[in-house]
């Protein structure tokens, strides 16, 4: 009884992992015909972060780039 128990746990969790993965790759879907580098620009304010830092600096040189 404690298997099945177990099993139905394990199961129930691969299963929300599942839908989380979909649900974070429709959203990836929806910035296909989206300006990216406004929501860059609105990501570094919204999180206060310093465009000088090294995170920030590498997210706007690869999207200078053409790559984001």
């Amino acid at each position: 009884m404690r298997f099945i128990k177990t099993l139905r746990a394990v199961a129930v969790y691969e299963a929300l992992k599942g839908v989380l993965v979909l649900l974070m790759g429709f959203g990836l879907l929806s910035f296909i015909h989206r300006d990216l580098n406004q929501f860059a620009d609105r990501v570094v304010a919204h999180f206060h972060l310093n465009p000088a830092r090294r995170f920030p600096r590498l997210w706007f040189a690869c999207r200078l780039h053409g790559r984001s």
